[in-house]
């Protein structure tokens, strides 16, 4: 059963727990120098069936996911319907999914993007299972949580091997998605069977049918991840789906 995990930047009260301590030999906490936030240790505790983040208000409000099947981390605006549709592209497809919640209203939205793929860095940190990352969001102009966001990018493939997928965006071929610098993989939306991208898509690593890109990141963020649980590093992984596309005539079906 596919199961999915929302997360909100509300804050929320917790009972009082310990943050839960790495084993000695686990990587150091992802710890930023730059963004909008910075994070001390580990800050997650068990709470009923919920996951607090002590130090952030992050609430889990389901259960653990199935320890053997597809995990993706979805940060998105589940505010609005476009949340539900990344996550229900992504359950479609095997994934369970862990969704971030950027819709909140008085925040930033670079920020709680920032937010967002920090707290999934310092959950790898401590052995959380996440097999990849999807952003089915886009920003052209980028602004002061760009550094931030690239990043926790960087770190979340460079020590862990999770490949972040990003939407190339809906901003045609002459733009190029911010958010989306330093991902492995920039997901575009084409014709199935076809290198030739839609007209509204910009420019990406790699092309997936689908009606938007932001579905296409999706459904390539759900392959990803399955080659990654397989146990392929972020390189084969890139290289994999890049080959697919070739052989399906330029983009993934």
């Amino acid at each position: 059963m596919i199961r999915s995990t929302q997360l909100q930047s509300k804050q929320t009260h917790c009972q009082h727990h310990s943050p839960q301590v790495p084993p000695n030999n686990s990587p150091p906490a992802y710890a930023p120098s730059a963004g909008p936030q910075s994070f001390n240790g580990f800050g997650a505790a068990q709470h009923g069936n919920a996951l607090c983040d002590l130090s952030q208000g992050w609430q889990q409000f389901a259960g653990s996911s199935n320890p053997s099947q597809t995990r993706v981390a979805v940060i998105d605006d589940f505010n609005t319907a476009h949340g539900g549709q990344v996550a229900s592209a992504l359950q479609q497809n095997g994934a369970d999914t862990l969704n971030f919640n950027i819709g909140q209203s008085g925040t930033s939205r670079s920020a709680s993007i920032a937010t967002s793929l920090q707290d999934i860095a310092r959950r790898l940190d401590s052995g959380e299972k996440i097999d990849a990352v999807n952003l089915s969001q886009q920003d052209f102009a980028g602004d002061q949580n760009s550094q931030a966001i690239q990043q926790a990018i960087s770190y979340i493939q460079s020590r862990h091997g999770v490949p972040v997928v990003v939407a190339a965006g809906n901003g045609g071929p002459n733009r190029v998605n911010r958010l989306a610098s330093g991902a492995s993989l920039v997901a575009a939306n084409a014709s199935r069977g076809s290198d030739v991208l839609d007209p509204n898509s910009s420019v990406g690593n790699i092309a997936q049918s689908a009606d938007t890109s932001s579905i296409a990141s999706a459904l390539v963020a759900a392959r990803a991840g399955q080659l990654r649980s397989q146990g392929l590093d972020l390189n084969s992984i890139v290289s994999n789906l890049q080959n697919q596309a070739r052989f399906q005539g330029g983009a993934l079906d």
